[in-house]
């Protein structure tokens, strides 16, 4: 007669030699916040029209500002406008990658010097932790294998444009489709990939919520947007030779 035993092992690595994870990060809201300051920086807008002074340009929508001032009893603060306000409201991954593309790769010490830059400036997320333990690995001529992940998103992104002057309004509505078509190809560089039409609603949204008649426009595009996530090893590969169980057993049912 023979009896199966069924076990719960695990094989646990040693404290700090846990796998590494580097992401690729891209946030296409704030990406665009930068590139419409300095589009409007670059035209000259302010001293254009000095009366409007700079547009309030962010990803958080003024009248969240402007309810919660209200809430807390404090006066309006009605400078927030003209406003673009940058949403990224949604985004979905395409059927057919849903497989996730993955290849591997081998990191040296030269690629990973490139790839530090890239951490500094936050497009790739790793600790410092774990910049030190690549470099002790890679130090002398090492080599680490990596497998890397890619990510590939349609984002829905709306440009929503409030001002209580209505020409204004009007101008800010072809300055961000304007902004957008002329920085194509630096966004695609970026990472940000418009492949839809730009379209927009120009008029028809009013606000009279907070003491003023506000005049609204709504620019939307659709953005491919790719980033990835690599993993990788730098424990060396070595073989089990023998597993010495200790622990409690019971037989069930006796």
């Amino acid at each position: 007669m023979s009896i199966h035993k069924s076990s719960s092992a695990q094989i646990i690595r040693p404290a700090g030699q846990d796998r590494i994870a580097i992401v690729e990060y891209l946030n296409p809201g704030l990406e665009l916040v930068k590139v419409l300051k300095n589009f409007f920086l670059e035209l000259g807008f302010s001293s254009i029209y000095p009366n409007f002074g700079n547009i309030n340009i962010t990803t958080v929508h003024p009248f969240a500002l402007l309810l919660f001032q209200d809430v807390m009893g404090k006066d309006l603060d009605l400078s927030l406008f003209p406003s673009v306000t940058v949403s990224d409201t949604s985004d979905s991954e395409p059927e057919q990658l849903l497989s996730r593309d993955s290849e591997e790769l081998i990191l040296d010490e030269q690629m990973f010097s490139l790839m530090e830059g890239h951490i500094q400036t936050g497009r790739l997320i790793c600790s410092d932790t774990n910049v030190i333990r690549i470099k002790q690995a890679l130090s002398n001529g090492g080599r680490l294998v990596c497998e890397k992940r890619s990510y590939l998103a349609h984002h829905s992104l709306d440009f929503l444009i409030w001002s209580e002057n209505k020409e204004i309004k009007d101008l800010l509505y072809d300055l961000v489709k304007h902004c957008l078509i002329s920085n194509l190809v630096d966004l695609h560089k970026q990472g940000i990939d418009f492949q839809e039409p730009i379209t927009g609603r120009r008029e028809g949204d009013f606000n009279v919520d907070f003491g003023s008649l506000l005049y609204g426009a709504q620019v939307s595009a659709t953005a491919r947007v790719e980033t990835a996530s690599t993993l990788l090893d730098i424990v060396e590969t070595t073989i089990i030779d023998e597993v010495i169980p200790q622990g409690e057993y019971q037989i069930e049912g006796v």
